[in-house]
């Protein structure tokens, strides 16, 4: 097992992670308090990080209307019998406020590693 974050493939359970195809996806986000977001668009981003503990994931989508959302989940267990622990999402206008939800921590960092190309600097005066 890894504790390294890492950036999922292409294809995986979740979705489609290639942010360069022009084709887009609905997706639906259990989140620990409140509905599911659910929305069409694609993924932004994406790293996991699997541990003793089981599996977290990170991720941010861009809907067809042009919102952000920023996704955290758990799960607990291997691949074949894993429980979700946590799922946490919210949606935003922009990619920097998107980005800025993620609590600091190694999931937070891998992600923004990747995404960070398609950041707008903090602009001061």
């Amino acid at each position: 097992m890894t504790t390294q974050p890492t950036a999922l493939p292409r294809h995986s359970p979740f979705g489609i992670f290639d942010a360069r195809r022009d084709e887009t996806d609905l997706f639906r986000l259990f989140r620990d308090r409140g509905r599911p977001i659910e929305f069409t668009g694609k993924e932004v981003g994406a790293v996991e990080l699997v541990d003793l503990d089981g599996r977290a994931r990170a991720a941010i989508y861009r809907t067809i209307g042009g919102k952000f959302v920023s996704e955290y989940a758990k799960w607990r267990g291997s691949r074949s019998s894993e429980t979700r622990i946590s799922g946490k999402a919210e949606h935003f206008d922009t990619l920097e406020d998107a980005a800025d939800w993620f609590r600091p921590g190694p999931l937070t960092v891998a992600l923004l590693e990747r995404i960070g190309h398609l950041l707008k600097p903090e602009q001061i005066e």
